[in-house]
């Protein structure tokens, strides 16, 4: 009796094992074609066929220069920004210490006060079109326009949330691309694509792609073995 209990709870956990691994298995050869797509796109740009994977030649309602085209036009995009809370004015009355970041702690004394600075955190400033070219990205909201040129930005930060961070060379706060993680992993490859095409890196993206190619070989999921008996 107790043996084929046994065999059934194994019988059930491998159906339920069989469930997981075909959608871990279909999740990841949707992975894999897209994979597969940005390098066929990486490697024609590379050998000089620029245009026959970019042939959108349209504005969307930019000013683009003689020599600039449409990577990517993302409407209902949002413009981030880093802001900070209103700070607070805190007044003493006995030594009584309080937090003001982390495990840091101001120390109050007598009639004395402080002044604690509000906290940073990104915030929509904005909702507009993005247009992502082979030179610099540009936002169009209602009330905010802006500008980011590849050839001075110091670095680009995706988050799975389906969002952009940009940070400039020439300083000040970083200001980022609100998207969506719907359209997450297309419009993070045209940020990279576009970056590598305005600053000459086409072929350190392509060995870049490769690698994350055979990672994900590597990690290809594993059907379950099946039940003894």
């Amino acid at each position: 009796m107790f043996g084929a209990l046994k065999r059934r709870r194994a019988r059930k956990k491998f159906e339920a094992d069989t469930i997981t691994y075909r959608g871990d298995l279909a999740d990841w050869e949707d992975a894999d074609e897209a994979i597969d797509r940005m390098l066929e796109i990486v490697r024609d740009c590379a050998a000089g066929r620029v245009h026959e994977q970019f042939t959108d030649r349209s504005d969307h309602g930019f000013m683009l220069e003689n020599d600039e085209f449409p990577v990517a036009s993302i409407s209902g995009s949002a413009l981030l920004q880093v802001v900070r809370a209103p700070g607070q004015y805190r007044g003493g009355y006995g030594g009584v210490s309080f937090p003001i970041f982390g495990r840091v702690r101001g120390h109050v004394g007598g009639n004395r006060g402080t002044f604690v600075p509000g906290k940073e955190s990104m915030t929509m400033t904005d909702e507009g079109t993005t247009m992502i070219t082979n030179k610099r990205v540009m936002f169009r909201g209602s009330v905010r326009t802006d500008e980011w040129k590849f050839s001075r930005m110091m670095a680009m930060e995706h988050a799975d949330i389906g969002m952009t961070t940009i940070f400039m060379s020439s300083g000040g706060k970083p200001e980022a691309i609100g998207y969506g993680n719907d359209v997450g992993a297309e419009v993070q490859f045209r940020f990279e694509i576009a970056a590598a095409l305005a600053r000459g890196t086409l072929e350190r993206f392509l060995h870049e792609l490769e690698a994350e190619k055979a990672h994900h070989q590597e990690v290809k999921p594993v059907p379950p073995a099946a039940p003894a008996g």
